[in-house]
């Protein structure tokens, strides 16, 4: 789905000559045009109109599958008159919408909780610029932006955390679920969704959770994959992307499934994948990606305002990319997230919500638990009381990843907004929140600017809703993590991927490049831009680099991960 616009905040005559050179471009077209905004996007963006705004990109009514084609003028009133909140209440999907105020003073812009259509802001010369892409921003006339290298260390301290701060001076992104109000010289942003909302519920029965669970699969994955002709699905195995490969047979979509089979332990889970294929009688293909096919210094993410790509991804996307093209595919979807939204951690914190919430099922979860993690079920019970004790526990969402970095600025000067959690909340949901939050870099960050885009079709709002109202201990059962999950789907699936405990990984694939190449991988960061403005701890990353053995740990992983900011690094700079 195309996906670029550019709108200007501010009086007609402080944005007349930007909005001339926007027009000049000859690509975009003007869809709104008041006192103190004009917005431009692409013609093949879908739009529906909202009284005197607009509402860009994919929206879907509350329950409904096919994307809504127009607002009856009740609702196009409720968006405006509750400045947009009637949009996050009662509505869904992939969406920028733009608002007038009531007052006729300000004007709202409200993002998508879990949309793919990105927005980027900045302001600049009393104009409030809110744009799709960095590209866009920039033929605009915005000058390029430089690097902010202490934001930059911050994102190296939690790349999976995403804030509204970029790596990029004065480049700020409207996070999912926010709503930014512009006008009368000031601009103030706060949030229309929150997780906490949902995570406070906990009214759904154990006998009805499989069956909710997979409505809102369902429901996701067909809304979703409406919007594309055809697709390609990276099908690994697993039981998330096997969970996707049930839900879209079962929307009757037209698909083929991709397996990736990298040389090396672990990697190869072609079994499991040719199994649900099979199983559902479904188009598949197997490629072996190729170690060599990685160039270190190409970033993914150059035109993006942050390092977004993992390194070792060129290879895998190149292949998926060349079959979508092969098999006219006009995207690429995988189960991305799916841990995290199935609650595939192993945490006590859901026993502790059952010895809060005394809902009898203390001994039967624990033992469960206990049966996944290897341990005794009278430990898990023991941490579990510690854990319920200290109830309003710390939600980080990963801890800070200080390797190879240096030591000054060591911690984030900005929490991420799901970090604290809200007075009374349970152990378990203060964990699942803390899960979900990394999950945004999936859908939240896409690049609008790809011809064929990924689609992680997990990752949509109702089905975050739904996941985080469950019991959290329902997440495990013998033998089974995300149990709800494997309990809605095992009809549809084989047993041996229902049942699977093994995961497949990547690590043999990102090892043999690192093995491959640390020769060229020593200069690049030893040299750098990022050890020049002092980020890296050279001493270490020498030893390491010059050790003959090979990398211990997951040292080889967080060293391309560096690679791949130094890339990004040199093209931006």
């Amino acid at each position: 789905m195309p996906g670029r616009f550019i709108a200007l905040c501010g009086d007609r005559s402080s944005r007349a000559a930007v909005a001339a050179r926007i027009r000049s471009l000859g690509t975009l077209t003007a869809l709104l045009d008041q006192d103190a905004l004009i917005l431009f996007a692409d013609p093949a963006l879908p739009h529906l109109k909202a009284e005197a705004g607009v509402v860009l990109g994919a929206l879907f009514l509350r329950g409904q599958t096919a994307p809504c084609r127009a607002l009856d003028d009740t609702k196009q009133a409720a968006c405006v008159g509750t400045r947009g909140a009637f949009l996050a209440d009662t509505c869904w999907g992939s969406y920028v919408a733009f608002l007038p105020d009531p007052s006729g003073r300000t004007w709202h812009i409200l993002r998508a909780p879990f949309g793919m259509l990105p927005c980027l802001w900045m302001e600049q010369d009393g104009i409030i610029w809110l744009a799709s892409d960095l590209p866009i921003l920039e033929q605009a006339g915005l000058v390029r932006p430089p690097i902010d290298w202490t934001a930059l260390r911050i994102h190296l301290l939690q790349p999976e955390l995403r804030r509204s701060q970029t790596c990029l001076i004065s480049i700020s992104e409207l996070q999912g679920g926010s709503r930014l109000t512009a006008g009368s010289g000031t601009v103030a942003v706060e949030p229309t969704w929150s997780p906490w909302t949902f995570a406070q519920r906990a009214d759904i029965p154990p006998a009805d959770a499989a069956l909710r669970l997979r409505g809102a699969v369902d429901l996701s994955v067909s809304a979703m994959s409406a919007l594309y002709d055809r697709a390609i699905l990276m099908l690994s195995g697993g039981l998330d992307s096997s969970v996707v490969a049930a839900s879209l047979k079962r929307a009757g979509r037209h698909f083929d499934c991709l397996t990736f089979r990298p040389d090396g332990a672990g990697g190869d889970e072609s079994r499991y994948a040719r199994a649900v294929a099979e199983h559902l009688a479904i188009a598949w293909h197997e490629v072996r990606p190729d170690p060599d096919g990685v160039a270190l210094l190409r970033s993914a993410s150059s035109h993006l305002p942050r390092p977004n790509e993992r390194l070792f991804y060129q290879e895998y996307d190149r292949l998926a990319v060349a079959l979508a093209q092969h098999v006219q595919a006009k995207a690429i979807f995988h189960g991305g997230g799916g841990d995290n939204l199935f609650y595939a951690n192993p945490s006590v914190a859901p026993i502790a919500d059952c010895l809060l919430t005394g809902n009898g099922r203390v001994r039967s979860s624990a033992r469960a638990l206990a049966d996944l993690t290897g341990t005794s079920a009278w430990r898990v019970m023991w941490m579990a009381m510690r854990r319920a004790l200290r109830r309003r526990g710390p939600a980080n969402s990963e801890s800070l990843r200080t390797q190879f970095l240096s030591d000054s600025t060591m911690t984030p000067t900005e929490l991420h907004a799901w970090n604290d959690a809200p007075a009374g909340i349970l152990p378990g949901k203060a964990s699942h929140v803390a899960l979900l939050a990394p999950t945004q870099s999936l859908i939240e960050t896409v690049d609008p600017l790809r011809p064929i885009p990924n689609v992680a079709v997990l990752m949509t709002q109702p089905l975050v809703e739904t996941c985080l109202a469950m019991p959290t201990d329902l997440w495990f059962a013998p033998g089974w993590n995300r149990a709800i999950a494997r309990s809605a789907y095992a009809a549809a699936l084989p047993n041996e991927v229902i049942d699977r405990r093994s995961k497949g990984s990547p690590d043999a694939f990102v090892a043999s490049i690192f093995e491959r190449r640390k020769r060229d991988i020593r200069s690049i960061l030893l040299d750098g831009l990022l050890a020049e403005h002092g980020l890296l701890d050279r001493a270490r990353l020498k030893a390491v680099l010059d050790d003959p053995a090979p990398a211990k740990g997951y040292d080889f992983s967080r060293i391309l991960e560096l690679v791949d900011a130094e890339a990004w690094a040199r093209a931006r700079a």
